[in-house]
């Protein structure tokens, strides 16, 4: 999502968060360089010693940044880009919008019956 994206929704009224499978230097380096950090309330990422099946597809990482941000399931939503995510959003009882970042993944978000598979 682009910094004017971010901006737009977060104005609109809902708190944003990151939750990724990636390292706190790779989010951090990639948020700063975007100039998009100053968007996210939260950034839940793999920790160290993290067992792989606590990574997505898994709700854990999910779960943990709902706790922490005090959001309850039904108030959450999840934009994610991938098959693991639209997964890890059901593992947590949560809703997925599916953001396709080219077009070739609307279909692969559309057949994981992701809502809103747009480019």
């Amino acid at each position: 999502m682009s910094p004017e994206s971010c901006s737009a929704v977060r104005e609109s009224g809902p708190r944003l968060a990151i939750v990724s499978n990636n390292s706190t230097p790779v989010i951090e380096t990639y948020l700063q360089q975007a100039g998009l950090r100053r968007m996210f309330e939260r950034v839940t990422e793999r920790y160290p010693h993290m067992e792989p099946e606590a990574t997505k597809p898994s709700g854990h990482l999910l779960v943990l940044t709902m706790m922490s941000m005090d959001a309850a399931p039904s108030a959450t939503r999840l934009v994610g880009d991938s098959v693991t995510d639209v997964e890890a959003a059901r593992a947590a009882g949560i809703r997925c919008i599916g953001y396709a970042n080219e077009p070739h993944e609307v279909a692969t978000l559309a057949a994981v019956e992701a809502p809103h598979p747009a480019a």
